[in-house]
């Protein structure tokens, strides 16, 4: 009787220590898919405190140009250039209905050129020197893509 009740608070012990708080950082990167310039696959890379394996994750992207998805790591055509501002939020459910929500968001430029006021070297890419924003891209002939972030 008593290793059973020993068992008992030693299992309510470690679940309320285990899943009492449940932690998130929604993050993500991308790339181009090596196909047209305006197809980007995005990459969850988020963290999840806590004891995963037992967690329900949900996804919510925004591409910024009117278009979701809900899939993990999506694959979005940008129909037009520009920038845009593509969001991740993640909802995180753990097992005892704990709840953590996180959004990031980044920027991209989907176009032909770096704008003429960032300065471009080879060692460095291209960046704007008032905001600290810049890019890496991947050319071809005709067409660059700009992936713009925060430095």
């Amino acid at each position: 009787m008593k290793k059973i009740l020993f068992s008992t608070l030693l299992f309510i012990l470690y679940s309320s220590v285990v899943y009492s708080q449940t932690s998130c950082q929604a993050m993500f990167t991308y790339s181009g898919t090596g196909g047209s310039p305006n197809i980007i696959s995005f990459t969850n890379s988020s963290s999840i405190g806590g004891n995963p394996i037992f967690s329900t994750v949900s996804y919510f992207w925004d591409f910024g140009d009117n278009n979701m998805d809900t899939v993990q790591n999506p694959i979005h055509t940008y129909i037009n250039n520009g920038i845009y501002y593509p969001c991740l939020t993640i909802t995180v459910v753990d097992p005892n209905g704990n709840t953590c929500t996180s959004v990031y968001c980044d920027s991209i430029l989907i176009g032909n050129a770096p704008p003429a006021s960032w300065d471009c070297t080879a060692a460095t890419g291209c960046y704007d020197p008032g905001t600290g924003n810049g890019h890496n891209y991947f050319s071809s002939i005709y067409h660059f893509i700009l992936f713009f972030h925060k430095r």
